[in-house]
């Protein structure tokens, strides 16, 4: 349950936002929220995003909300002034070119695409390590040959899971089990996918 100190600053980015005219997400105030330093669930900053601008937008707020397609694989709903067009609200979003969302399969498992385990250096047959930050936020795979397996990659202590193999078809599974280690997963069936700094690993997020 958020306290009173992080509805404070959902509301500060929430603000800061309109104010600048921005579009946004309640993904995008969640990232700004954890990059303050706040330990947010996501799933109850979203509900808080959008109960705050459905009451503001009844009142006087000229912003309206639509279902818009992100990165062409996932719909998010998305907050953006009444003059911006939806096309260009999506567009302005804050999303890295790296980044993917994936939906988990029918077992609760997601599936690296080969695209991005190629772009780690990784090849068929290769070890890699997968271990979750201090703040449950974010899980790493950290290819073995790297020598960073022992999960001491970070600011933060991280902490050991499991290791992988990458499969025949250059894909990387993980398991529903294992993806529990994020906060909020139980929540989701998209995840972001992205290579870490350098191209040195892969982080995994909810999105």
């Amino acid at each position: 349950m958020l306290n009173l100190d992080q509805e404070i600053k959902i509301e500060n980015v929430l603000w800061d936002k309109i104010g600048k005219g921005e579009a946004f997400t309640a993904f995008s105030i969640t990232k700004d929220v954890r990059s303050s330093g706040e330990q947010v669930e996501h799933h109850e900053v979203r509900e808080y995003v959008h109960d705050f601008m459905l009451d503001e937008m009844d009142f006087y707020l000229d912003y309206v909300k639509s279902l818009e397609l992100i990165n062409g694989s996932v719909e998010a709903f998305v907050y953006y002034p009444d003059d911006m067009e939806p096309e260009d609200a999506v567009s302005s979003l804050n999303i890295s070119g790296n980044e993917n969302h994936i939906m988990v399969d029918g077992r609760g498992r997601l599936c690296i695409p080969a695209s991005i385990v190629r772009s780690v250096d990784l090849k068929i047959g290769d070890k890699v390590t997968c271990c979750v930050r201090c703040d449950n936020m974010t899980l790493d795979i950290v290819p073995n040959k790297k020598k960073m397996g022992n999960c001491d990659t970070f600011s933060c202590s991280s902490t050991y899971i499991t290791s992988y193999i990458v499969d025949k078809n250059s894909n990387i599974r993980i398991s529903k089990s294992v993806l529990k280690n994020i906060s909020d997963a139980n929540f989701y069936r998209f995840f972001n996918v992205k290579t870490g700094p350098s191209h040195n690993l892969i982080e995994i997020t909810v999105f």
